[in-house]
């Protein structure tokens, strides 16, 4: 590891240079000031093995990851909005994901999921912001992670996703929608007339929304059955940009 690191007074992060590895692969930070707020850039040729050890998340298994923000123009100079990208990955032993499979009933993508593997996905990408105010021995604080535009494709499964992550009271607001077997969606959607009635003209098939809400350590998951034929949503799932 390289690191050079500076805190402010309060013993907030002002700046952060960072080159290491990470899963024997180069992982790239820089934090850096800039004059009106700051800017941020993540690389990880190793997603997986840099989430873990920054101790972000330890169901990510290999990928390449990309983070790209700065301050917004009527931001706090703490603040960030930008896009994180994540190619080539999987999933293994995912709480929250576990749950949504659970509550539709999914045995056979539960024990992808748990298996050796776990569940792949050939893309990811969301919009975020970071709003941070406030001081550690403030009453009052702000840590807020916003996502927006989230989606995922994967030969077996595919989510969008957005929301607002809590990182001061700990606690989740997510909605979606998931898609299981999203393959035979997709090939569903070729077969002449048959795969037009199918999947509603041409724009989904088998589908259902989703909402995560309550503490980040025992989220409440909720799956509504009513949008198991929700039209226009493969669209958002097989994003080709």
């Amino acid at each position: 590891v390289n690191l050079s690191l500076r805190r402010n007074a309060w013993q907030r992060i002002d700046m952060l240079a960072l080159d290491a590895k990470a899963g024997g692969k180069p992982l790239f930070i820089r934090y850096l000031p800039q004059s009106a707020g700051h800017s941020l850039r993540v690389e990880a040729d190793n997603a997986g093995a840099a989430l873990s050890v920054l101790g972000v998340t330890h169901s990510v298994r290999g990928g390449k990851l990309i983070v790209d923000g700065k301050t917004p123009p009527k931001g706090g100079t703490r603040d960030l909005h930008g896009r994180v990208l994540l190619g080539d990955f999987s999933l293994k032993d995912a709480p929250v994901i576990a749950k949504l499979l659970n509550a539709m009933s999914l045995p056979g993508l539960l024990s992808i999921l748990a298996g050796e593997g776990g569940i792949s996905f050939k893309k990811a990408r969301v919009d975020f912001t970071w709003t941070d105010r406030g001081q550690p021995d403030q009453a009052k604080n702000v840590r807020l992670i916003g996502l927006k535009n989230g989606q995922t494709s994967g030969a077996s499964l595919g989510l969008t996703f957005g929301g607002t992550i809590d990182n001061w009271k700990n606690i989740y607001n997510l909605d979606g929608t998931i898609i299981p077997v999203s393959d035979l969606n997709k090939m569903l959607n070729v077969i002449p007339i048959v795969g037009q009635i199918l999947t509603a003209g041409g724009e989904g098939m088998i589908a259902a929304t989703y909402t995560v809400k309550g503490s980040k350590s025992q989220p409440t998951v909720m799956v509504n059955p009513l949008a198991a034929l929700a039209p226009g949503i493969l669209r958002k799932i097989f994003f080709e940009h």
